[in-house]
């Protein structure tokens, strides 16, 4: 069982994971939405927003940790890598106006983006907390 858990959270595969992950949401940021069903709630994609850079930000914070097991993590790293995630959404925005016709810089977007990123960042220094008190009280 500890093999397991340790094949899964081995760097290169998280690191696999995140990429492909990020190339997603690039890639589904930049395609047409035009042939896409409508859903009958107004800002929808918002939510799927959130969710998405939610989970790019786990997944990196993941990675992040996996390249560290067994050594003391910083709240500085994730704090970095939670800044260049934001910033990825911001890029992604300032693409679809400029090398697109169909999408559009949309600032609600990179508020949804950056409330995931940081709704990320709050639980994972949050379990490292309650792992850093679970350990001293052993």
């Amino acid at each position: 069982m500890q093999r397991l858990i340790k094949n899964l959270l081995a760097p290169k595969l998280i690191l696999t994971i995140a990429l492909l992950f990020s190339i997603g949401i690039l890639y589904a940021s930049l395609m047409r939405t035009d042939g896409l069903p409508k859903v009958n709630f107004d800002q929808v994609d918002k939510v799927f927003h959130f969710i998405a850079y939610l989970g790019l930000s786990l997944i990196w914070y993941l990675y992040y940790i996996s390249c560290n097991l067994g050594k003391q993590i910083q709240k500085k790293p994730f704090l970095i890598i939670g800044l260049l995630i934001v910033a990825f959404g911001i890029l992604i925005e300032v693409l679809q106006d400029v090398a697109t016709s169909y999408r559009t810089i949309d600032r609600l977007d990179v508020l949804a983006n950056s409330l995931g990123v940081l709704s990320a960042y709050i639980l994972v220094i949050m379990l490292r907390l309650r792992i850093q008190n679970f350990k001293t009280k052993e």
